[in-house]
């Protein structure tokens, strides 16, 4: 009987683990597209804050400002590299970087997490294609 228990269990536990991972592809599949559908260049801050709500945490690089959303536990927010660490030990779901220049959107870079690889998605002015490439980790 407890090996009876123990194996439904299992069964239960992995059909758990199949359900959240497909759960998570899906988010971020879905995600991924309201970026592209969303994510414009020259929105006012007050618009992208309509679209994506408030920011997790707010930097500059290069002197121009920079918001970041993510969604994770604790971590120490980077705005000069991507946090693999954080991704590795699963602190971080995703990230969305959204680069102002004169105060409008210029540029979104939207890093997250696809079958156990980093994935970057770029958004960029003048309405060029999207970029879309691997997260180079070494």
């Amino acid at each position: 009987m407890k090996r009876y228990i123990l194996k439904i269990m299992i069964g239960m536990a992995t059909l758990s683990l199949v359900a959240c991972s497909e759960e998570q592809v899906s988010e971020t599949v879905e995600m991924k597209q309201f970026i592209e559908e969303n994510g414009k260049t020259g929105l006012t801050k007050e618009q992208v804050s309509e679209i994506f709500g408030e920011a997790s945490a707010i930097g500059e690089i290069s002197g121009e400002e920079v918001w970041l959303y993510d969604e994770c536990g604790e971590y120490e927010h980077s705005f000069s590299n991507i946090t693999i660490d954080a991704f590795e030990e699963g602190k971080v779901d995703y990230q969305l970087y959204v680069v102002f220049v004169n105060d409008l959107a210029y540029r979104y870079s939207y890093i997250y997490e696809q079958e156990d690889e980093l994935w970057q998605l770029q958004l960029m002015p003048g309405g060029e294609e999207p970029i879309h490439a691997k997260v180079n980790v070494q």
